[in-house]
Parts: structure tokens; C-alpha cells; sequence
């Protein structure tokens, strides 16, 4: 049985949609029939002309991600704990690195993390534990690039400290 939060090789995601096809191209005796539409077209919706049969490779993307996400939402779980202990003891779990001779349920949820972190942006808050150039807490991405000499390093910096406004200069009249 494979662990729940592991990755299914291409291969095999390719070998089941194969399976499901024959399965319903096959003719009465057990002889290959006809493919009225490719595998691709009964992938999709049914209101776009498909059968709907899920990707199973997204699919597993997506099981990967739900995975990911409720590790960082749920730091003091068991397996939270344990594989912060292993794999990013001194950092959070967005920022955490494969590191050296992973485990493949490790790997599985790096490549969830992967496939979600794109299209998630931060909550500010306070701004105390987001950085301004590493962390993506902007909808335009990660700022990036090297910190210029006397830039704060987080969002908090950049703030009025006593009621979370942001911090803008003065406006000069022309």
C-alpha cells in the first residue's frame, strides 16, 4: 500500500488510464474496439463534451498539495513535528529544502508544495515574519534581488508600528 501522501509514478498513473480505457473501448468478446474519441477528449468535463474521468496525474498533484497545505496549517501534528525535526528544523516548512537522501514521502510533498505555492499569497498582518524580497506576499510575486544597504528586511518595517497603516513618504508639491 503506498503512503498516503506519496507521490504515483507516471508510469503507473499511465498503466491505470490505459486500464480504464480498454476497459471501455473492449467489444463483447474481450477483443479491442473501436476508439470512438481520444483518452484526452474523455478527460474532460462532460459539458465539454467528455466523460469526465479525472487526470490522475493532477489528481495526485492536487492529493499532494491538500497534504502540504495541512502541514503548515497544522504545525503540532505528529507528522508536522516529525518531519520538521528531519528536513527544516531552523526554517518553515515554505522555505524548506529537499535536503540530503530524502525520503520519497518528503519528496511527494515538496512536489505538492511546488504545485501550490504558486498560486498562494500571504496574509501581512503585522509584517513581523514576512520577508520583503524572499517571501511572496505581493499578486505581482517575489520582489527578489539584493537587499540594498539600510532596507528593513520585513514587511513590519515598512509599517507605522502603532496602527498597521503602511509607512509612505510624504507627497512633495511641483
Amino acid at each position: 500500500m503506498l503512503c498516503p501522501f506519496s507521490k504515483i509514478p507516471l508510469s503507473i498513473c499511465r498503466m491505470i488510464e490505459q486500464k480504464i480505457s480498454r476497459f471501455w473501448w473492449k467489444s463483447s468478446n474481450n477483443r479491442s474496439g473501436i476508439h470512438w474519441m481520444k483518452w484526452e477528449a474523455l478527460k474532460n468535463r462532460k459539458d465539454e463534451g467528455g466523460l469526465g474521468f479525472r487526470d490522475l496525474i493532477t489528481f495526485n498533484q492536487a492529493l499532494l498539495g491538500k497534504q502540504a497545505w495541512r502541514l503548515s496549517q497544522q504545525p503540532l501534528s505528529l507528522s508536522s513535528r516529525v518531519l520538521k525535526g528531519l528536513y527544516f528544523p531552523f526554517q518553515e516548512f515554505w522555505n524548506a529544502s529537499k535536503g540530503a537522501r530524502p525520503l520519497w514521502a518528503w519528496q511527494s510533498i515538496l512536489i505538492g508544495r511546488d504545485s501550490i505555492v504558486e498560486h498562494m499569497q500571504r496574509s501581512v498582518g503585522d509584517g513581523t515574519h514576512i520577508k520583503i524580497r524572499q517571501d511572496r506576499w505581493l499578486a505581482s510575486g517575489i520582489i527578489g534581488g539584493p537587499t540594498p544597504r539600510g532596507e528593513s528586511k520585513t514587511v513590519t518595517n515598512l509599517m507605522v508600528q502603532n496602527n498597521n497603516e503602511w509607512n509612505t513618504p510624504p507627497k512633495t508639491k511641483f
